[in-house]
């Protein structure tokens, strides 16, 4: 699932769901890196296609 989260009041980034926290924030790997925030927006089912290849 693809989300938005805000890293300042001018940056978002977008990115597949990583995991969830229990606290509510998740986190969002993009470029190889992890973000975590709190989800701007619902979560977007992400096509089959574009799904990161399940790692071992």
């Amino acid at each position: 699932m693809l989300a938005t989260i805000a890293l300042s009041p001018y940056v978002h980034i977008q990115g597949p769901i990583s995991r969830r926290l229990p606290c509510g924030s998740i986190v969002i790997t993009h470029e190889g890196r992890e973000y975590v925030g709190r989800p701007l927006n619902a979560p977007t089912p992400v096509p089959a296609h574009l799904r990161p290849a399940a790692q071992a």
